[in-house]
Parts: structure tokens; C-alpha cells; sequence
């Protein structure tokens, strides 16, 4: 179970990772027409459009900097620690 949660953890990690590079750069470059969603989703598009440009691409760039991180403690791997204990000889 613990290899499932991991491949789940990284497969959304990197979606994420895609999602936020993409509306980052989106908002400078304007490649991609957010209108042609959904309701909901133009809902939270008229909030985006709302916001100012630079404080909206700071926090795209915070979500990749911490999906990043979570990326890399993901693939870290831990040391067994061992305890020594010393035997007593009579």
C-alpha cells in the first residue's frame, strides 16, 4: 500500500507541477482562452482575471516551489537508523 500512496503522491504532484507551470505562463503569453470553460470554472477564471498579474504568477510560483519539494522528500530516501548496544562481558 505504502509504493501505491507513493506512485498516487507523484502522479498528482507532477499534475499539479503541469497545471501551475502552464497558468503561469498563460498569464503573461495568453496562449490559452479560460471563456470556453464551464460555468464553474469561469467563475473562478473571472476571479483569476480579477487579481493582479504579478501577485497571481507569485503564488503559481509558490505552488511549484512547494510541489517541488514535496517532489524531492518523495524520492528521498531515509537512512535506517540503527541503535548499538554494547554487550557486557563478565
Amino acid at each position: 500500500m505504502n509504493v501505491f500512496n507513493r506512485v498516487i503522491m507523484i502522479i498528482l504532484l507532477l499534475g499539479l507541477l503541469a497545471i501551475s507551470a502552464v497558468a503561469a505562463a498563460n498569464l503573461f503569453i495568453d496562449v490559452f482562452d479560460w471563456k470556453i470553460l464551464t460555468t464553474l470554472s469561469e467563475r473562478f477564471a473571472g476571479f483569476i482575471t480579477s487579481l493582479n498579474q504579478i501577485v497571481l504568477a507569485l503564488v503559481l510560483f509558490l505552488v511549484i516551489a512547494v510541489s517541488l519539494i514535496l517532489l524531492i522528500f518523495e524520492f528521498y530516501r531515509r537512512k535506517i537508523k540503527t541503535a548499538k548496544i554494547p554487550i557486557e562481558q563478565k
